[in-house]
């Protein structure tokens, strides 16, 4: 009988003191949120409020699971998590940075937490991993998923023998070679432009759109030749990626466009296209609104004959966000707004 008690007294102290290393974890780095969150038609009530850290939400699992009708099983003492919905087998450990979906395994930039025997998982991976599309918008306090049952919708019907279109997006790195653009703390501009562009062009090939860069490496790239590119191959869009400066205070994002009506596409304007980048960046971002502008003089989205656009990310003048665009995650969540933005603006050609 001793016996017995003396292991249920070490297995609660083991246990115990887990949590209460998680819990330490949490206090040091994780803020707690508010954060509203809608699953459909549903909006979800926690067990415990999400947590926040480097702009990465955690949200209890169970909760979270059940609303997407998705089974959770996870086995105390190795902290291993199995969550299956229809054909979709997503697996994670407490405190490892990585998720298999199907037993594909990828790296993720912040792990499952135990919080006082809450198991705290990242929203955005394990929503994306069944297959749902996240809306996140922090200063409206709300994400919002949605259900994804397949990728873009172009309107025609594969089922009869129709060839599904094929969609070109040229995506263009702005500046490069001797032209740096801003340079800010010895970053250029043209190097944070390449590396975001590569970042969109390997997503976009991911769902299926054929793509071409006017630049893959640092090479100088004239205007006329960009633009020129774009309109040899009947692109559909020309998305250039820049980055923005000026005063220190300044900060946000912005989207350019040319305001004439030569370059539409389908149901698609150029500043159709532009509002659809531009929110997209703001909500994927969560960055200041700082416009969707009209440019008329500027060469490369005046002689597309296509939709194009401009996207301005952050302000490189602005030490918070240069910062951020020197994160390789920041860089990352930049690409999958504007992907998330193309794909959308696709739907209307």
């Amino acid at each position: 009988m001793k016996k017995i008690i003396f292991c249920v007294a070490a297995c609660l102290f083991i246990f115990l003191s887990t949590t209460s290393t998680f819990a330490s974890e949490i206090s040091d780095d994780f803020t707690k949120s508010n954060v509203n969150f809608r699953i459909g038609e549903k909006s979800v009530e926690w067990e415990r409020s999400p947590l926040i850290k480097n702009n990465r939400i955690l949200v209890p699992a169970q909760s979270f699971l059940s609303n997407m009708d998705a089974a959770l099983n996870w086995d105390l003492e190795s902290g291993r998590l199995s969550i299956t919905k229809k054909e979709s087998l997503v697996e994670l450990t407490v405190g490892e940075p990585f998720i298999e979906v199907n037993k594909n395994k990828k790296e993720m930039d912040i792990s499952p937490v135990l919080v006082d025997g809450t198991v705290m998982v990242p929203a955005r991976f394990v929503a994306e991993a069944l297959n749902y599309k996240v809306n996140c918008n922090l200063q409206d306090n709300m994400v919002a998923l949605t259900e994804n049952n397949g990728s873009v919708d172009n309107g025609q019907d594969t089922s009869r023998g129709k060839e599904r279109k094929k969609y070109i997006v040229v995506i263009d790195p702005g500046h490069g070679g001797k032209e740096t653009g801003a340079i800010y703390g010895g970053v250029k501009e043209k190097d944070l432009n390449l590396d975001i562009a590569k970042r969109l062009n390997k997503l976009l090939k991911a769902e299926g759109v054929t793509t071409y860069m006017t630049r893959t490496g640092d090479t100088y790239v004239s205007l006329y030749a960009r633009s020129g590119m774009a309109n040899k191959l009947n692109a559909d869009l020309l998305v250039s990626v820049h980055n923005n400066a000026g005063m220190s205070k300044l900060k946000g994002s912005m989207t350019l466009y040319y305001p004439g009506t030569g370059n539409s596409k389908g149901n698609l304007s150029a500043k159709t296209f532009a509002s659809i980048m531009q929110k997209g960046l703001t909500d994927g971002l969560n960055m200041r609104n700082m416009g969707v502008i009209p440019r008329p003089h500027l060469a490369v989205l005046r002689t597309a004959k296509m939709p194009a656009v401009i996207s301005e990310v952050g302000y490189m003048s602005n030490k918070t966000e240069l910062a951020n665009l020197k994160s390789k995650n920041f860089k990352q969540r930049a690409a999958e707004a504007l992907k998330d933005a193309v794909l959308q603006s696709l739907k209307r050609i």
